[in-house]
């Protein structure tokens, strides 16, 4: 088990479950729940060059534009982090830190967090410098 998973470990503790005892019958069930790989491509479809996605500007505009208003996550329709860029990419970053603050010392933890039009969190570009 994974260090710091607290709900799996209760989980087990309090379950009435035992391990499987080996068996011939138990082995035929697992092989029918997960049959063996087909190594056989042969089945496979080729790849077509034609088959891609195709999307004008217009199509793009009409679809952002078909949000409701306020569905961006602010009251007034527009996110509380787009003041400024970047904002976004820190407050995502300080979460992700927030969550795996119990990692054991032994691990280096860098949260890296990309904003949608390009701006990534401070630490990640220290990090790479």
């Amino acid at each position: 088990m994974e260090d710091g998973n607290l709900r799996a470990a209760i989980r087990l503790l309090v379950s009435d479950d035992t391990p499987a005892m080996p068996s011939a019958e138990g082995l035929e069930k697992l092989k029918e729940k997960h049959p063996p790989a087909t190594l056989d491509v042969s089945t496979l479809p080729l790849p077509q060059s034609d088959n891609f996605l195709s999307v004008s500007e217009t199509d793009v505009r009409k679809a952002v534009m078909s949000f409701p208003a306020g569905s961006s996550g602010g009251p007034d329709g527009i996110n509380t982090s787009a003041g400024s860029g970047g904002t976004a990419a820190e407050l995502a970053a300080s979460k992700k830190m927030a969550k795996y603050a119990d990692l054991p010392a032994s691990y280096i933890f860098q949260p890296i967090a990309v904003e949608t039009l390009g701006p990534v969190n401070r630490s990640v570009v220290e990090f790479v410098h």
